[in-house]
């Protein structure tokens, strides 16, 4: 039996997703951002990390349109960029801590229903406590054109988020 470990993911309002155990890199807690004009509502933030200007996905925003009114933290997340061999970064809101869970190919599912949009997102799904938990494909999110601010601030117009934040290492 091959056993995979994950990062439960929750979004708020009922929403949840799973990524790779190696694909969380760190947790913010009520990080700072800074907002990209002329972006859709989903990714119109993004978050200054070791130097690096992340975009930030708004799942729950994206799925539903409601942006929720407050997301105490989020998620650096890490995933191979389209057609590179580097690792790139983004980041994504969340409404609570990530939770580290097991699941198992035996609890593999169809994904929730094509109006949720889960398709566009998600790589697969497991069933984990009685409830489709969609696997996030990071690489698609991030990757899509368009999803990667490119007309961001410059750093030194931004605060220096990593000095001012707590970092919440995975685990």
């Amino acid at each position: 039996m091959n056993d995979a470990n994950a990062w439960l993911l929750n979004f708020g309002a009922g929403l949840r997703a799973a990524i790779g155990i190696r694909d969380l890199v760190y947790t913010f807690y009520h990080p700072e951002t800074c907002e990209v004009p002329e972006f859709p509502s989903h990714r119109c933030r993004a978050l200054l990390w070791r130097q690096h200007r992340l975009p930030v996905w708004d799942l729950r925003t994206w799925l539903d349109g409601d942006a929720g009114d407050t997301w105490p933290y989020a998620a650096v997340v890490a995933y191979r960029g389209c057609g590179r061999q580097l690792q790139e970064y983004g980041a994504l809101r969340l409404a609570a801590p990530p939770l580290k869970v097991r699941l198992e190919d035996e609890d593999m599912c169809p994904l929730p229903e094509p109006e949720v949009r889960w398709h566009e997102v998600a790589s697969c799904c497991f069933g984990w406590r009685r409830q489709p938990t969609p696997v996030l494909d990071l690489q698609r999110m991030f990757s899509e054109p368009g999803a990667t601010p490119v007309a961001l601030p410059v750093a030194s117009d931004l605060p220096l988020l990593c000095d001012a934040q707590p970092e919440i290492p995975p685990g």
